[in-house]
């Protein structure tokens, strides 16, 4: 007879491990596109925190500051943001109870 909840939390930590290495995979390509764009490994992490923190309104600014091709960035940061949320739906299936995932804003101001 099968562990039925054995087997589902075998199937929820191989979709929790598969999203986080993706979210791992989007974070440091986009670190990387933006230190060959000649910016600092320190500016390019803080831009990449962005919009885990909820700056996406300053993205615009950012690549004209920078001078990044916008629609790229753009880009870049959705997928940035959308393997993000897959992490965190892959988390919360492994988790029982409340939880708060925060990120300090404080990490985008260094």
């Amino acid at each position: 007879m099968k562990n039925v909840k054995h087997e589902k939390f075998i199937n929820n930590e191989n979709e929790l491990h598969k999203a986080k290495n993706e979210f791992i995979k989007a974070f440091n390509f986009l670190v990387g596109i933006l230190v060959m764009a000649g910016l600092s490994r320190k500016t390019a992490l803080t831009l990449s925190l962005t919009p885990l923190t909820g700056g996406r309104a300053s993205t615009k600014n950012t690549s004209n500051t920078f001078k990044l091709n916008y629609p790229n960035l753009l880009e870049a940061l959705e997928h940035l943001e959308n393997t993000w949320e897959d992490y965190l739906q892959a988390l919360r299936k492994q988790i029982t109870g409340p939880v708060i995932v925060g990120v300090s804003r404080i990490l985008c101001e260094l």
